[in-house]
């Protein structure tokens, strides 16, 4: 019987930063500006859920996009340009 793989719930600052295409200072500023959710506590560990991460940039027009991932770097690139402003 073939093994499913497991699915990932929760990711690292590490993870998010690479996900995103940000450093993990630029995460961690993002969290400070209130762009990005404060992570979760788990023990001594601060993660963030992937489904936390999602529906932040989910929208029903990114329902029907092919490469998510992409939206979602876009939506923070575009969100730190302005900011930069």
């Amino acid at each position: 019987m073939p093994t499913r793989p497991t699915p990932l719930i929760a990711i690292d600052e590490k993870q998010v930063a690479k996900a995103m295409g940000f450093t993990v200072p630029e995460v961690w500023r993002l969290v400070k500006s209130g762009e990005l959710p404060e992570p979760r506590k788990f023990g001594k560990k601060k993660r963030w859920g992937v489904d936390q991460l999602s529906k932040l940039f989910t929208t029903e027009t990114d329902q029907d996009n092919e490469d998510p991932e992409s939206a979602i770097k876009e939506r923070i690139s575009q969100r730190l340009k302005d900011r930069q402003k």
